[in-house]
């Protein structure tokens, strides 16, 4: 990610989101991506304090595209909300979120499930408090009870 934000990548205020949505915007010209991905991710994370308001329905959002064909190459769009604003995330979000990679880690294309696995790797790094909170009385995730 130190690439997509060159000289921002030191600084804890740049907006992780946003640089690998314009990262990601350079790389994939499949019209799947603009519309499943950038159109409606653009305008909630224009700047680190809108992707923490509007965190819950960016995760909504991932979470329902990566359970649809995702492109290998979104999921890290996963891993930097993780990053940006892991934390502010409420635990139906994260929920859905979790319940898109878990999917997408299950798929039979190798680089898919490679890439949905890394991913899950950052959101369990960045949300692991969040993800074992109430494990012993509910069990997790509760999507899958």
């Amino acid at each position: 990610y130190a690439l997509a934000l060159g000289d921002q990548s030191k600084s804890r205020d740049a907006c992780l989101l946003k640089a690998e949505l314009e990262r990601l915007g350079g790389l994939e010209k499949r019209a799947e991506y603009k519309e499943r991905y950038q159109t409606p991710l653009w305008p909630l994370c224009q700047s680190l304090p809108e992707v923490v308001v509007n965190v819950n329905k960016i995760a909504s959002l991932l979470g329902e595209a990566f359970t649809e064909a995702p492109l290998p190459s979104v999921f890290s769009l996963a891993s930097v909300l993780a990053r940006d604003a892991g934390p502010a995330l409420a635990k139906d979000s994260l929920d859905v979120l979790v319940h898109g990679l878990v999917q997408a880690v299950s798929s039979k294309d190798a680089d898919t499930a490679s890439a949905a696995a890394r991913a899950l790797d950052y959101v369990f790094k960045y949300c692991a408090s969040h993800l074992l909170e109430g494990l012993a009385e509910t069990g997790w995730p509760s999507l899958f009870r």
